[in-house]
């Protein structure tokens, strides 16, 4: 059984999220807490949440259990019947989620171990920036256009182009590794589906390098996250 209260929104952005990449997802429950890796239907991006048994208030997960599961499916029966407080708890062939007046079960399959060590690509450009602030800018500026271009000169520029738009927004993100000036290209609307992280985390810190991809990375005392997507090429 696993019960989720204080964490309740953040883990509702996380499901989110996940929903926002892919249509299934591998959701390992082990000892130690929850992990999910998703990776859009092109293999262009991914993300990977690391959630510790920290993150909700009561979990008991006495051996790992791998679940593929509907996330659109998922997402809409968290946000149904987790309004104060969620219950998660494992049938033979479904996960069953409930408060204490409503509960529903979603149907799931066994899923794959995956060995994969997580994603930790080299970048010569990081950034810590406001989460808030990143996202806003990210979600403004996808309206605008669909090619992105991260500046990392002396202040971090997020550069947009168009067929009909360009522009620029200087962020206020301080530069944490210094490293060899560069432009770099990412389809914006591969970042549009992490913006839910405003809800998760204070800062992120954010990595790029030339023909390299781009890196997101934020975390806190129960949870992490990456992100990672393939560099444009221009």
């Amino acid at each position: 059984m696993i019960k989720i209260k204080t964490h309740l929104k953040e883990f509702e952005s996380v499901i989110k999220i996940i929903g926002n990449i892919s249509n299934e997802t591998d959701y390992v429950f082990s000892p130690e807490g929850l992990k999910i890796r998703a990776i859009d239907p092109s293999s262009t991006y991914m993300v990977v949440f690391t959630l510790s048994k920290d993150t909700f208030d009561s979990y008991e997960v006495e051996e790992e259990k791998i679940l593929t599961l509907n996330n659109d499916l998922f997402a809409k029966i968290i946000k149904k019947v987790g309004k104060t407080e969620l219950d998660i708890d494992f049938l033979e062939d479904a996960i069953t989620l409930g408060n204490k007046k409503e509960s529903f079960s979603l149907k799931f399959f066994v899923g794959q171990k995956d060995d994969r060590p997580d994603p930790n690509p080299p970048c010569t450009s990081v950034w810590k920036t406001k989460c808030t602030d990143f996202t806003k800018t990210i979600t403004e500026l996808s309206s605008l256009g669909t090619i992105c271009c991260l500046d990392g000169t002396d202040k971090l520029a997020i550069k947009i182009k168009s067929n009909m738009v360009e522009g620029e927004v200087l962020t206020t993100a301080e530069k944490i590794i210094e490293g060899d000036d560069c432009f770099c290209y990412y389809d914006i609307s591969y970042i549009t589906p992490i913006v839910e992280s405003k809800n998760i985390f204070k800062d992120l810190r954010v990595g790029f390098g030339e023909e390299l991809p781009l890196v997101i990375k934020g975390d806190n005392e129960y949870l992490n996250f990456v992100f990672v997507l393939a560099a444009r090429v221009e």
